[in-house]
Protein backbone atom coordinates (compact mmCIF):
# COMPACT_ATOMS: atom_id res chain seq x y z
CA UNK A 1 0.00 0.00 0.00
CA UNK A 2 2.70 2.57 0.94
CA UNK A 3 4.37 2.05 -2.56
CA UNK A 4 0.70 2.72 -3.82
CA UNK A 5 0.14 6.08 -2.34
CA UNK A 6 4.06 7.18 -3.13
CA UNK A 7 3.59 6.15 -6.71
CA UNK A 8 -0.12 8.25 -6.73
CA UNK A 9 1.73 11.34 -5.05
CA UNK A 10 3.78 10.99 -8.22
CA UNK A 11 1.70 10.99 -10.40
CA UNK A 12 -0.82 13.60 -9.02
CA UNK A 13 2.65 15.95 -8.70
CA UNK A 14 3.70 15.51 -12.30
CA UNK A 15 -0.08 16.32 -12.85
CA UNK A 16 0.35 19.09 -11.13
CA UNK A 17 3.68 20.10 -13.49
CA UNK A 18 1.82 19.86 -16.54
CA UNK A 19 -0.97 21.96 -15.41
CA UNK A 20 1.01 24.54 -13.78
CA UNK A 21 3.45 25.04 -16.93
CA UNK A 22 1.21 24.68 -19.42
CA UNK A 23 2.65 21.91 -20.75
CA UNK A 24 0.37 19.87 -23.12
CA UNK A 25 0.91 16.17 -23.79
CA UNK A 26 2.67 17.15 -27.80
CA UNK A 27 5.00 19.46 -25.78
CA UNK A 28 5.87 16.82 -23.84
CA UNK A 29 6.69 14.22 -26.50
CA UNK A 30 8.45 17.07 -28.32
CA UNK A 31 10.69 17.69 -25.77
CA UNK A 32 11.36 13.78 -24.80
CA UNK A 33 12.58 13.93 -28.90
CA UNK A 34 14.83 16.94 -28.67
CA UNK A 35 16.29 15.20 -25.39
CA UNK A 36 16.44 11.83 -27.06
CA UNK A 37 18.30 13.15 -29.97
CA UNK A 38 20.20 15.31 -27.81
CA UNK A 39 21.69 11.98 -26.28
CA UNK A 40 22.20 10.37 -29.16
CA UNK A 41 24.45 13.11 -30.16
CA UNK A 42 26.41 13.50 -27.33
CA UNK A 43 27.00 9.47 -27.58
CA UNK A 44 28.41 10.00 -30.99
CA UNK A 45 30.87 12.40 -29.95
Amino acid sequence: MVDFKHKDKIIIRSLYYIHYFHIDFQMLKYLIRVVNKQEKAVNLL
